[in-house]
């Protein structure tokens, strides 16, 4: 188990440009099992993983994550379990020594969100230049905007 940190901002749209950077890129599904912990497929160029993440938030800022890999078959099983699921296509760059993710989210509709994990809450964050002409505002904190809030009920079969 260990702290994340983070914040997070809501953006007009997805940068067309990352300037110096590199973005790598991810088509991620995540399923919100009773319990409210989740479960992620994360599909890249370098293959598929899957992970299990149970979250307790401890600030607006904060959480305790406990955070692991499991295997394929594993993950098909809980996803049976599912009662919500979001999609989103996710761009990671690293900027310094921070990752700034991006997130486009597919359901509930075309919402974009970045986020960066901090060391401390009281780490200062500077916006990259690629990314401070789509910042709206920050929500770092606003429940309306977690990724359980923006999910959509599994439909059964």
């Amino acid at each position: 188990m260990h702290i994340e940190t983070e914040r997070r901002f809501l953006l007009k749209g997805i940068p067309a440009n990352f300037g110096e950077f590199y973005p790598l890129f991810f088509n991620i599904t995540q399923y919100y099992l009773k319990d409210k912990s989740r479960i992620r497929g994360a599909l890249s160029s370098a293959g598929e993983k899957y992970y299990l993440t149970r979250k307790k938030r401890i600030s607006d800022m904060s959480f305790e994550e406990d955070e692991h890999e499991i295997g394929g078959e594993e993950f098909a099983n809980l996803m049976k379990e599912a009662e919500r699921y979001v999609r989103k296509y996710r761009i990671v760059v690293k900027v310094g020594d921070l990752y700034w993710e991006i997130d486009d989210f597919q359901e509930p509709g075309k919402i974009a969100i970045a986020e960066i994990e901090i060391p401390t809450e009281d780490t200062p964050v500077e916006i990259p230049e690629f990314l401070k002409q789509y910042i709206i505002h920050e929500i770092t904190g606003d429940s309306k905007f977690t990724n359980f809030a923006l999910s959509v009920p599994v439909k059964e079969n």
